[in-house]
């Protein structure tokens, strides 16, 4: 199921911002959102979210900018 796959995506890039691999986990944070666009699921949402939260040590980081940035776009979307 996508729903499941796009969780896992978020699950893995939380994983990967936690090792402080953070360029890597926003490419695949960037992958989860391509996926959750196309559903209405609020446990994404939820999961993204919390994701998000774990990136904002970083948010000086052009990458994590750049995410935020491209994650605003699609929502406008």
């Amino acid at each position: 199921r996508v729903r499941r796959r796009a969780i896992g995506h978020v699950l893995l890039a939380t994983a990967q911002v936690q090792q402080r691999e953070v360029e890597q986990a926003c490419s695949t944070g960037l992958k989860a959102v391509e996926l959750l666009r196309t559903l209405r699921s609020d446990r994404g949402a939820e999961y993204l979210e919390d994701f998000r939260q774990r990136l904002a040590p970083f948010r000086d980081e052009p990458v994590v900018r750049e995410f935020g940035a491209r994650l605003e776009v699609r929502a406008a979307a």
